[in-house]
């Protein structure tokens, strides 16, 4: 369970059609002294169809990913974990789309405004490239992620680039920067076998010897830049804090407020705006 609702990356890159679920097959292991590096690499069939398998011809999906903890101490109380990773994808029938809804995520998808997009675009080749870091002073937790994609010979789509016009290679990226600190003394747990943090575990469940469970607070800056090469998909800025409450391994009450800023010259405009919401998360 993670402190935010998800960055502008997950809707732009990691799920964007498909809730960041592809078939494949994937081989992956540890390396170094003590499993403190990972290393995974696959191939997946690249559909946008969030329910089956794709049936287009090729469209196909090289990924591969390596992280290392230059600094590991206390069973991971204490740590830098580092992580770079790539993909190059043909795309689901020679184009791509990129989009970005709000951080708030307040019901169905059509009450989700969205505040950046390039439209579909012809593309022949698409390349990610990501880069991890992450500092963990016991209760404090320091973390930032860029995420980059390279579209190859693309074609402008009459909506946000001239139509037909060739806009050679159209670069979009975003990244986020956060800090999360734990009131009641808690840490995030980091699982070396996979190269990520797990779930949060209270000192004290709440109920359980009169404990409160977790309270963590934090802040993040998050952006995303669609614009590049005559392609005006937009920008999009937006700074959010948190107050969690983890009752239980298993259970948390989210609360975001998130105030956003929009920049474009397509569809209605630039502006900002803010907003708060709550989740409450169970998992089983």
């Amino acid at each position: 369970m993670n402190g935010y609702e998800r960055s502008f990356n997950q809707d732009l890159f990691y799920g964007a059609f498909n809730n960041g679920f592809t078939p494949g097959i994937l081989f992956f292991d540890n390396w170094g002294d003590d499993d403190l590096g990972t290393w995974s690499t696959g191939f997946f069939k690249n559909t946008s169809n969030v329910f089956a398998y794709g049936v287009g011809e090729g469209e196909y999906a090289w990924t591969s990913r390596v992280s290392y903890l230059p600094w590991y101490e206390d069973e991971g109380k204490y740590l830098m974990h580092l992580g770079v990773a790539g993909s190059m994808r043909e795309p689901n029938n020679g184009t791509t789309r990129y989009r970005t809804r709000g951080s708030l995520r307040n019901g169905p998808g059509a009450l989700n405004p969205v505040l950046a997009n390039t439209g579909s675009f012809g593309t022949t080749e698409v390349d990610y490239g990501g880069l991890e870091w992450v500092m963990q002073l016991d209760s404090l937790l320091l973390q930032t992620e860029y995420t980059c994609a390279w579209n190859r010979n693309s074609i402008g789509n009459g909506t946000t680039a001239p139509a037909g016009a060739q806009l050679g290679n159209v670069f979009v990226y975003g990244w986020y920067a956060e800090a999360l600190y734990f009131l009641t003394g808690e840490h995030r747990e980091y699982e070396k076998k996979s190269g990520v943090f797990g779930r949060v575990i209270p000192h004290d469940n709440l109920g359980s010897k009169c404990g409160c469970g977790a309270l963590q607070v934090g802040a993040r800056y998050s952006m995303a830049n669609l614009s590049d090469s005559g392609m005006d998909g937009g920008r999009v800025d937006d700074v959010t804090l948190g107050l969690n409450w983890f009752l239980n391994p298993n259970m948390k009450v989210q609360s975001n407020y998130v105030y956003t800023t929009r920049d474009t010259q397509a569809g209605p405009g630039g502006g900002d705006y803010s907003g708060f919401g709550m989740r409450l998360a169970w998992d089983f």
